[in-house]
């Protein structure tokens, strides 16, 4: 990094914002200022980074078609480093031979275009950690360790991730390790991309909720996707995987849904074209190639021989290429939901007419109508309304199962009052139907009162 006497300096020279400026060398960018840069800048000493933004908004860095190029010599040099900055765009640039082409640390609320981050010694962009909605489009990251990098704190929470970026129009082809690499982020989107010739297309580990669209996984020595250690729920649609080694395998990662997804027909009698050790979204379908059977959740997809290839038309074939126009086929049309779903089945008061200052039980009943058993997760059961009363634990309910949970209310107000029971209050859980977790009651207080038949439960 540029030594930090000189950085500050800079920072406190207030005198130095300027509303436009032209570039011809590296240096600090400074809020509310446009700039351009003038030339290529080549062979920069790059255990330096060469423009650093710290703790800045507001500003737009146009390269004009010209490369900013390090020298291979620092594997935490970058040729820009965006750090608790916002508001800042980055665009037209040619970005080379660095530690890392972009970082973003920290940083929200970023728009980065028309870049080309080749040949960088360890990431060509890379958000972390805590670096959130920005958008980045137009992008093509090449010939370096990993493409595009997306990162936590290390600390084992998606609290720190980067979350919640826009990715779209990316070629993430030809690098050594991973097109595109996700650790303990949750929510990016990435449309209309490209990932070939690398050694993983896409490889995530726990990060959930990424959707990815439109999208080409080719010529991935290990697999187009791959997915580890808990990277849950995320979606995958209008892709296509083709000369992969794998197309996708997943281990420990749940739930995970497919539609539209065409997995080339590649059996070499060693290498599966889906592999799952765990239990997927069996509401996926209109898939083509080689995925588990319907009547599977797809945990039993750890062999090519537990799986059948569909080519959507007529039928499909055996694991050993033998047609076989009965098989039914999990990721060919099949329709199911395999989450969990809480839902209140009942909330009855101890007695429906109370006096004032009377203590009384409510009761509810929490019941699960997914057909997924929910994991060893405790959630709570929360009134809310004209009773206060402590949240109450449920413990992991197996699909069909229900468990009775009690509150105490007071009679503080007179007449009719209202109150409503929430299952799973605090969201532990991923469920089929987030928005059905309610359910209301009434009950009634003091000396004059009027119960309607609806009241009645």
């Amino acid at each position: 990094m540029i030594a930090s006497s000189v950085f500050f300096f800079l920072l406190a020279a207030g005198d130095a914002h300027a509303v436009n400026q032209t570039l011809s060398s590296c240096g600090n960018l400074i809020s509310n200022t446009d700039y351009v840069l003038a030339n290529d800048i080549l062979d920069y000493y790059s255990v330096n980074d060469c423009f650093v933004a710290y703790r800045q908004q507001n500003i737009s860095f146009d390269c004009n078609g010209h490369t900013v190029d390090g020298t291979d010599s620092a594997w935490y040099s970058h040729g820009f480093f965006l750090y608790y900055s916002s508001n800042v765009t980055i665009k037209n640039c040619i970005i080379t031979d660095f530690g890392r082409g972009i970082q973003f640390s920290n940083a929200f609320s970023n728009r980065v275009t028309n870049i080309t981050a080749n040949s960088n010694v360890n990431y060509g962009i890379k958000l972390f950690p805590t670096s959130s909605n920005n958008v980045l489009e137009g992008i093509s990251a090449s010939g370096n360790w990993v493409g595009i990098g997306i990162f936590n704190n290390f600390d084992g929470s998606t609290d720190s991730g980067s979350n919640y970026n826009d990715f779209s129009d990316i070629n993430a082809s030809g690098n050594l390790d991973s097109g595109i690499h996700s650790y303990f982020s949750i929510g990016n989107r990435f449309a209309n991309f490209y990932a070939d010739n690398n050694s993983y297309g896409i490889a995530m580990q726990d990060s959930s909720r990424y959707h990815f669209s439109n999208g080409a996984l080719s010529n991935n020595n290990n697999a187009g996707i791959f997915l580890q250690s808990n990277s849950d729920r995320n979606s995958f649609s209008d892709i296509s995987a083709t000369s992969n080694n794998i197309g996708v395998y997943l281990t420990d990662s749940r739930s995970n849904y497919f539609a539209r997804f065409s997995n080339e027909l590649h059996y070499s009698g060693s290498n599966e074209m889906f592999y799952s050790n765990v239990a997927q979204d069996i509401s996926s379908g209109s898939n083509t190639g080689w995925f588990p059977p319907c009547a599977q959740d797809g945990s039993i997809s750890t062999s090519q021989s537990n799986t059948a290839w569909y080519n959507g038309t007529s039928g499909g074939r055996n694991a050993d290429g033998t047609p076989n126009p009965f098989l039914n086929y999990w990721f060919g049309g099949c329709s199911g939901i395999f989450w969990p779903d809480y839902i209140i089945a009942q909330v009855r008061p101890e007695r429906l007419i109370n006096h004032i200052g009377q203590n009384f039980s409510v009761g509810a009943r929490v019941r699960n109508i997914g057909s997924q058993n929910v994991p060893p997760t405790l959630s709570f059961a929360h009134i809310s309304g004209n009773c206060t009363a402590p949240d109450q634990q449920v413990a992991p309910l197996a699909a069909g199962e229900e468990a009775s949970v009690t509150f105490t209310c007071r009679c503080a107000l007179p007449n009719r009052n209202s109150f409503t029971v929430t299952a799973d209050y605090t969201n532990r859980i991923d469920e089929t139907d987030e928005t059905n977790n309610n359910m209301d009651g009434v009950f009634w207080c003091g000396a004059s009162y009027a119960p309607m038949c609806q009241d009645y439960v």
